[in-house]
């Protein structure tokens, strides 16, 4: 699970949960005086680059290591997200295990949640099923506390929380809904367009009421629900008329407002739209990949692979990987064991093979074992692995 926004700094399909307030020149003062707090606001909007803020990655970076010297918690859960996915900074799993780990224990939900993701996913870590289970109470607690307290702006994290684990049902959209409720009623715009969402999907609000609420709140600063309603008009969801040509507007103005998931959206609904545009489909995948969705990075690296630009290719395929992305891991694999647009190069191509695998590409964990090597699972799924692979005629395996 990859995060879809920053603020929930989510390695997970979370929302994201702007604050309050813009940063300021006032923030960023605050900061040099040694606010922690302040310092990591200003770090959350140089990564977001949302409503026309400058997307900044080194400054954030720089803002989010402030805040995290400075014992702020969601500083630190920020820092964690600049390491895990190398953007602004460092790719250094190690790091991001290790300020995750602070920011949960200063008690930042999102430095829980981002740590379980790494450990449920794969992303840097062996999976561990019940150190993830352990790190998601943690963060759900964390939330619980901060959207009942002085922070509510977790609450739509928390109302995520409530609505997905386990089964959806309609008594959890309805607990969910009073909590995105309450962040709305904060001033939380997120919670606002979350509270849409399942007021349609429990028949509380008419389509078109929904519709011209999120593009109120698009409008208002919001760009998730540009994307959210442009999707759903696109779609013809939840009741609405399906119109296109409507829902790749809103697709499009979500994704210049600053929201990677829009982007992403906005490139698919091009890529089904005749004729195609293939420069904007391709600008809109790229603004993805620059705001951190791996599948935006993927999407162009293989199609530069099928037109057989290999080495252009390499740089996409790297980024999708770093995000999270296991065909990106394994489709780097492939360039470097088979020289194929890269030099030939065995220990790069197994290492690359080693981070897919860890996320679950079997294909790559036959290859770390024909190579000698023991995969990155955990130690009770190397059985069936190994047998696995020696039906699929990898002879090291049977042996």
């Amino acid at each position: 699970m990859r995060g879809l926004a920053l603020v929930l700094l989510l390695a997970g399909a979370c929302r994201s949960s702007t604050p309050t307030g813009p940063c300021t020149i006032d923030c960023e003062a605050r900061c040099a005086d040694g606010d922690g707090a302040s310092c990591a606001a200003a770090a959350e909007k140089a990564f977001d680059g949302h409503n026309g803020m400058p997307l900044d990655l080194a400054r954030s970076f720089a803002y989010a290591t402030k805040a995290c010297e400075l014992d702020d918690g969601l500083g630190c859960a920020l820092l964690g997200l600049h390491y895990q996915d190398g953007r602004g900074a460092p790719w250094d799993h190690a790091r991001a295990i290790a300020t995750y780990e602070k920011a949960c224990a200063l008690g930042a939900g999102t430095g829980c949640y981002n740590l379980e993701s790494m450990y449920s996913g794969g992303h840097g870590a062996v999976v561990d099923r019940a150190k993830a289970d352990a790190l998601h109470a943690k963060a759900r607690a964390a939330w619980d506390a901060a959207c009942h307290g002085t922070a509510p702006r977790w609450c739509t994290n928390l109302a995520f929380l409530v609505e997905s684990d386990g089964e959806i049902t309609q008594a959890k959209r309805e607990s969910a809904l009073v909590l995105d409720v309450r962040a709305c009623d904060a001033g939380v715009l997120v919670g606002c367009s979350q509270a849409a969402r399942e007021q349609i999907e429990l028949g509380k609000l008419e389509p078109t009421v929904y519709l011209a609420r999120l593009e109120e709140l698009c409008g208002r600063g919001d760009p998730g629900a540009c994307g959210q309603g442009g999707l759903d008009a696109f779609l013809g969801a939840h009741g609405l008329a399906k119109d296109e040509a409507h829902g790749r507007a809103l697709l499009r103005r979500g994704c210049d407002f600053g929201d990677n998931l829009s982007c992403y959206q906005a490139a698919l609904a091009g890529v089904q739209h005749e004729p195609q545009d293939v420069d904007a489909i391709t600008r809109d995948f790229a603004a993805a990949c620059d705001r951190g969705y791996g599948k935006g990075c993927a999407a162009i690296g293989k199609d530069l692979l099928r037109r057989g630009l290999v080495a252009q290719a390499q740089p996409f395929a790297e980024r999708a990987c770093q995000i999270g992305e296991k065909d990106g891991c394994a489709a780097l694999a492939d360039m470097y064991l088979a020289g194929n647009g890269v030099p030939r190069d065995s220990t790069k191509g197994l290492a690359w093979a080693r981070e897919a695998c860890s996320m679950g590409d079997g294909d790559m964990c036959f290859t770390l074992i024909a190579a000698g090597l023991d995969p990155p699972v955990p130690p009770d799924v190397v059985p069936k692995l190994r047998a696995d692979a020696c039906k699929a005629g990898v002879a090291s395996a049977c042996r």
